[in-house]
């Protein structure tokens, strides 16, 4: 999809202003703060996740361990 979007769409839209040729607006700002929260959120979930996913498999491993001994 970004291949096709960056090969015919983005070339051939004229509306479309840079950043650099018009300066930062409101618009690039919010979308600036959206991508740092959430990338925020997403190191926050990753992280709980690995954690759950280390405890699971230290249950399992003792559990394994009781049930062969």
């Amino acid at each position: 999809g970004l291949l096709i979007f960056f090969t015919f769409v983005w070339p051939r839209d004229a509306a479309r202003q840079l950043v650099w040729d018009v300066g930062a607006g409101r618009w690039f700002w919010i979308h600036a703060v959206q991508a740092i929260i959430f990338t925020g959120l997403a190191i926050l979930a990753l992280r709980r996740l690995a954690q759950a996913s280390g405890d699971a498999r230290a249950l399992e491993s003792s559990q394994s361990r009781q049930a062969v001994g």
